[in-house]
């Protein structure tokens, strides 16, 4: 990508590249080969081509995206949330059309609730959706603690509520 369409494309969300990513994140996850079974493993059948061999999007420790180093508004970070996998490792958005490669500091999504119910836990993360994991899927570390959540992600407890789960689970 040239240096003009760089600034353009970081300048303009409506139109260019990021408006075709956009677009493709509406259609049916489906016809890009993902099937999911419910507890949100999947198979890729077939993927898309690269946009580029750099990452676009960056996810801070603190869960904040950032596209191509600019904020990117909750909004936008909530809908490419929903297309967001880990596969081999690697963090990225899939759509039916294209793929880019996303850069996390740390895992993709900060947890900022957490309810249970006796079988399962229902996580919050800071981009106001939801994940329903089973209790072996939480990891418990030293310094936090870790959901690994369906499509190969993965969501840390932020500081109240790893607090709030020590002494629920931990202390009692």
């Amino acid at each position: 990508m040239t240096r003009d369409r760089t600034a353009k494309a970081k300048t303009d969300l409506t139109g260019g590249t990021l408006a075709n990513l956009l677009s493709a994140t509406q259609k049916d996850s489906s016809t890009i080969g993902l099937d999911a079974d419910p507890l949100g493993d999947f198979a890729i059948t077939t993927l898309p081509q690269w946009c580029d061999e750099k990452p676009w999007f960056h996810i801070e420790a603190d869960g904040s995206w950032l596209y191509q180093q600019d904020t990117l508004p909750m909004k936008f970070a909530r809908m490419f949330s929903g297309v967001l996998y880990c596969l081999d490792g690697e963090y990225q958005l899939i759509t039916p059309a294209e793929r880019v490669r996303v850069s996390v500091a740390e895992v993709p999504l900060l947890l900022v609730d957490y309810r249970f119910n006796d079988e399962a836990f229902t996580v919050t993360t800071s981009l106001e959706t939801e994940f329903t994991v089973p209790k072996k899927a939480v990891v418990c570390q030293e310094d936090r603690i870790v959901f690994h959540l369906p499509r190969g992600l993965s969501g840390k407890l932020n500081r109240a509520c790893y607090y709030r789960f020590i002494n629920d689970f931990v202390l009692a």
